[in-house]
């Protein structure tokens, strides 16, 4: 899970050098803008990275896998974009 977003975070910060790209997250563009810095990127990242784990923690044990596979789609799903564009 934390390797996932980290490639979605690395991949994220590349967004900045290519003007026609914008960030697609709703929640990631309104805090990060759509063009977000490198240093801002990898703060909300480490910041999401542990609060998921803080969440995961605080769940009880059945329903962590469920909150894994949200977050295994969500974060999947962003670095399968990024990828697409040409940012991996």
């Amino acid at each position: 899970m934390t390797a996932v977003m980290l490639a979605d975070a690395v991949t994220t910060s590349r967004i900045q050098y290519h003007p026609n790209l914008s960030e697609g997250h709703p929640l990631a563009r309104l805090v990060l803008g759509s063009q977000p810095e490198t240093s801002d990127t990898y703060l909300y990242f480490g910041t999401l990275m542990v609060t998921s784990y803080l969440i995961a923690r605080a769940l009880p044990a059945r329903w962590r896998p469920y909150w894994h596979a949200a977050l295994l789609v969500d974060f999947g799903t962003g670095l399968a974009k990024n990828c697409v564009n040409g940012l991996c």
